[in-house]
């Protein structure tokens, strides 16, 4: 009898053992699950006039002429936080999206334009260089939120100018941070890197970017930057 109540107790902690072991991995499996960030994204440029109007998928630095336009697209595939800056040749700052910090948090699914409906961003007769930050992360990022608050409450430029400075400052850090610890796939778009629609409303083309969409895979942290050479 003893021996046997012994072996009882042996098997007893070994089915703990087990079930603790079992209950680790589904835990750390769920973290990694709840950390991963995937979407699909676009940047679509109308460059040309008329009937020499194209649009082209832009993943890198692109020249770009008065009177062409643009537009950007994503569409989170795992719930996720996204944030969109835009800064200008003039240097200002401005963040595009989320209008409310209170609203970055997406669900899956939804399809996100900037701007949005049948908008497009065309570039006036200033010329320089314009940069669009897009960040996407599983956890929403504080630090970079609490920076803007503050930025969009100054007044005097040398102020303005150093709060700029800072929030780049940030998301360098948050590239720095998540390097080693990420890991990102890209997919190319789906269909090329141009595409010319020919559905016309209203006697106007109209082109849809999600059909340039790339698909994003990254386990936390997913950063891109896109760079207009404003001729």
């Amino acid at each position: 009898m003893h021996l046997f109540g012994y072996s009882r107790k042996i098997a007893l902690l070994l089915f703990l053992a087990i079930f603790a072991f079992i209950s680790l991995q589904q835990a750390t499996a769920k973290q990694d699950s709840d950390a991963a960030v995937r979407l699909l994204w676009s940047c679509g440029a109308l460059l040309g006039q008329g009937n020499d109007q194209r649009l082209i998928a832009i993943d890198k630095t692109t020249v770009m002429h008065a009177g062409d336009q643009l537009k950007f697209y994503f569409e989170p595939q795992t719930e996720c936080f996204i944030y969109f800056f835009y800064y200008s040749s003039q240097g200002d700052l401005q963040l595009l999206f989320p209008t409310e910090f209170s609203s970055s948090r997406l669900s899956p699914g939804t399809q996100y334009y900037i701007p949005a409906g049948k908008s497009w961003f065309e570039l006036d007769e200033v010329k320089g260089i314009e940069k669009f930050f897009l960040l996407a992360s599983s956890k929403k990022l504080e630090k970079l939120e609490s920076l803007y608050r503050e930025h969009i409450n100054m007044s005097d430029p040398v102020d303005t100018k150093a709060s700029i400075g800072s929030i780049f400052s940030e998301i360098k850090n948050l590239k720095r941070q998540y390097r080693t610890l990420t890991t990102v796939a890209e997919r190319p778009p789906r269909l090329g890197g141009s595409f010319r629609s020919v559905r016309k409303e209203n006697q106007t083309i109209s082109y849809d970017i999600s059909q340039i969409a790339r698909e994003i895979s990254s386990s936390k942290y997913y950063s891109r930057t896109f760079t207009i050479d404003h001729q």
